[in-house]
């Protein structure tokens, strides 16, 4: 590429990588996945493919116009060569991009009756663009369709399907793979599918950027807000039923060794004062919300440390648990607490959940 957007060693390895099937392109806001990953390996793979059809994906053709197709070092500015029909033409009447012989369709994935209307072709290459928006019905026909998929999102709630099915079955390079913050990797553990690609961009990935623009973009977004989590941190997160929003692996977690000093009060001046434990439950077989049980215990200093959780799901569970079960689990789980850390005198239970608390 150009000096005006130099490219660093990760994504050189990025574009000339081959004998992938999918790659999935996940990171902060401004790191360069999309200018690299449509305009250079997208284009790139659609060059050597032998089949003429091929799509780009995002929420409208508008969207793809603006931030894939016609921006600075958009496909039309780095492949002089390619030609864009915005209304089609007499041979291909949806949007398309002509380049080297071949059709690349666009399409929005946010109007269903203009993505069906390709379902039935088969297509060399496709990319989606924040594929975390996409519709998932969508991304399941397209994923059938085509030789080469790559996708591009900023991180999102870690509950969507399109992380259990896709993102999450892919596996980074052993060279980048501690890139990757430590939360999402915990996360790559579906059944990974063979050649299907994972990378993490940062700004730090993004050479054209100065220091001076990524601290302009770090200071954008409120710190603890989703917002900054997202774009800033490149963390995945949700709204919905966040309680720590500025929550950071670094400085909150310890070892267990770590809180186990706390019991010896002579020698360390801060220590364990009181216990105390949670229940919250969810019995849904269709639903990602668990039945959580946790363990606290509050020092004398006024923090409050988490020592030992137990999680279950009936979603994946083939004897679903009943709030009986959840009871003799809960005592078991605080039993084994009492002998470890302390006895708790309070435990608190879902207030909504009657069921349980009458168990």
């Amino acid at each position: 590429m150009s000096n005006k957007f130099p490219l660093s060693q990760k994504y050189i390895d990025f574009i000339n990588t081959t004998n992938v099937s999918a790659e999935f392109l996940e990171g902060t806001t401004a790191s360069g996945k999309t200018t690299v990953g449509a305009g250079v390996k997208f284009m790139r793979m659609v060059s050597q493919s032998p089949k003429k059809l091929h799509a780009i994906a995002a929420k409208t053709t508008g969207k793809a116009e603006e931030t894939i197709i016609q921006q600075d070092n958009g496909i039309l500015d780095l492949h002089r060569n390619a030609v864009y029909c915005g209304n089609g033409d007499k041979d291909y009447k949806l949007p398309h991009i002509k380049f080297e012989g071949k059709i690349i369709y666009i399409l929005g994935y946010s109007s269903r009756d203009k993505w069906e209307m390709v379902l039935g072709a088969q297509f060399g290459c496709v990319y989606i663009d924040e594929i975390n928006t996409a519709d998932i019905e969508f991304i399941r026909e397209m994923s059938t369709r085509n030789d080469y998929m790559l996708a591009t999102l900023n991180p999102d709630d870690p509950s969507l399907p399109v992380y259990k099915e896709f993102v999450n079955r892919s596996r980074p390079f052993k060279k980048y793979e501690n890139d990757v913050p430590p939360e999402i990797t915990a996360e790559l553990t579906e059944e990974p599918v063979p050649n299907w690609r994972y990378w993490f961009f940062s700004f730090a990935d993004n050479l054209s950027l100065t220091p001076e623009q990524i601290e302009k973009k770090k200071n954008s977004a409120p710190k603890g807000t989703k917002l900054y989590k997202n774009k800033i941190l490149g963390l995945r997160g949700r709204a919905t039923g966040l309680v720590f929003p500025n929550f950071e692996r670094a400085r909150h977690i310890k070892s267990k060794e770590w809180a186990g000093e706390f019991l010896n009060c002579n020698r360390k001046s801060e220590h364990f004062v009181q216990f105390t434990a949670g229940l919250d439950t969810a019995y849904s077989q269709k639903s990602p919300d668990t039945i959580a049980m946790t363990f606290y215990g509050i020092t004398n200093h006024g923090k409050c440390v988490q020592l030992d959780e137990r999680v279950y799901n009936n979603a994946e569970m083939q004897t679903p648990i009943a709030p009986s079960d959840t009871v003799k689990n809960f005592i078991d789980f605080l039993d084994r607490n009492r002998d470890e850390w302390g006895f708790a005198r309070t435990a608190f239970i879902d207030s909504a959940d009657q069921a349980t608390i009458t168990e």
